[in-house]
């Protein structure tokens, strides 16, 4: 069955996309890792804020200068690559790289909510001083299941 749906979207009009259109794929391609730069650049400020690394800057105005950058970015990255994936969707569906991949993009993702939740959205819940253990530890191991998500999309075989 899992394979059935990787060929019958790998088929489908979006697939058949970058495979018609010569540009678009290195465009996926190209915009997939500007995305990826942008994403880790404002996660990385944001975490290291939040570790209390950058003590001139709170992790709430970070929040709301990098956030919605990181938001964007990953917006971006989930297209692009949904683009890269349907034209190659059985080949890359089939690599424990790929789902290793989109676990780690799971836990990123619980991660991330289990901060905003124990913040709130606008972080008006994190002390004005350094930052709580629970923050410290979701910053940390955000960088660390970030680098993790990257470092197992190196790994991919792209056709």
């Amino acid at each position: 069955m899992h394979l059935e749906v990787l060929a019958t979207l790998e088929a489908s009009w979006l697939g058949n996309l970058p495979r018609t259109i010569p540009w678009l794929g290195p465009l996926a391609s190209v915009l997939h890792v500007v995305a990826l730069v942008v994403l880790l650049s404002a996660i990385l400020a944001f975490d290291i804020t939040v570790l209390g690394l950058d003590p001139g800057m709170h992790p709430r105005r970070a929040g709301r200068l990098l956030l919605p950058i990181a938001r964007g970015a990953f917006a971006l990255q989930a297209a692009s690559g949904f683009v890269l994936f349907a034209a190659a969707a059985t080949t890359i569906g089939a690599e424990p790289t790929f789902r290793l991949k989109l676990l780690l993009v799971g836990v990123a993702l619980v991660n991330v909510a289990f901060f905003h939740v124990r913040a709130g959205t606008a972080l008006d819940r994190l002390p004005t001083g350094p930052s709580p253990n629970w923050a410290r530890l979701s910053a940390g191991l955000s960088l660390l299941v970030w680098s993790a998500v990257t470092i197992a999309g190196c790994f991919l075989h792209y056709p």
